[in-house]
């Protein structure tokens, strides 16, 4: 493959206030680096006082994952916030689309890598608050997930993506999968949307559980359960 060019990811993270008009709020637009850490950034919209960024934390990964999958959690999704997205193609070529020109929808955009497109940095749009305020409810969606979810286990976050009008954990609960092990890994106890690493858990123990985790729930309720996780390199999955 030829690249005319490389740019390595960026941690970018500067800002330009902006009044917008009939508003007594200011707008604040926010450029971001792909490589930057989701907890990083909500924690930096803290400090400065923006808010929507706020359901980021715990979220693993990072701002160029984040846009291409339309991350969201409590009630907010990335594309609420998003303006524009920088990214490369194949070819090493920069482009630069706005929002409008994109397409999403619940944990998908078409920025996602199986499109052959690398996002690079992010600009966001967002609407100026008291640092207090902010950092409460940042407060608040952290203490969820630590109640609610294996918060001080390492995972990939969600496996799977909910079905209309039903939840993945409770299906994967429901058919008696909560907290089965397979090799290193294991459906949480915590949380059965989630799998575990218990400290060597490999690729194919993990891909193990998802499939037993579909097969499962497809028997039993005839849903088919389909991964909010990106698969690279799998012969089941493509």
């Amino acid at each position: 493959m030829h690249i005319n060019h490389f740019r390595p990811l960026k941690k970018l993270f500067c800002n330009e206030p902006l009044e917008k008009n009939n508003s007594t709020h200011k707008i604040n637009t926010v450029s971001v680096g792909a490589a930057l850490a989701d907890v990083t950034f909500a924690q930096r919209c803290v400090t400065h006082g923006w808010k929507g960024m706020e359901f980021l934390i715990g979220i693993p990964g990072t701002i160029g994952g984040a846009v291409a999958m339309n991350a969201g959690a409590h009630g907010g999704e990335i594309v609420d916030f998003l303006q524009e997205a920088e990214w490369m193609d194949m070819e090493g070529n920069l482009h630069t689309s706005a929002r409008q020109n994109l397409e999403f929808r619940y944990r998908y955009s078409d920025l996602m890598g199986n499109y052959g497109r690398i996002i690079t940095s992010a600009v966001f749009e967002f609407q100026e608050s008291d640092p207090e305020t902010v950092e409460k409810k940042l407060l608040e969606c952290q203490q969820f997930r630590m109640e609610k979810q294996p918060y001080n286990q390492p995972s990939c976050g969600s496996v799977f993506k909910n079905p209309p009008g039903d939840f993945a954990a409770r299906l994967i609960e429901a058919s008696g999968l909560k907290g089965k092990i397979m090799g290193g890994a294991q459906i949480s106890p915590i949380h059965a949307n989630f799998i575990v690493n218990l400290g060597n858990a490999s690729s194919t123990d993990i891909l193990s559980l998802i499939d037993t985790v579909r097969e499962t729930v497809f028997s039993k309720h005839s849903i088919n359960l389909e991964p909010e996780v990106q698969i690279l390199q799998s012969s089941v999955y493509g």
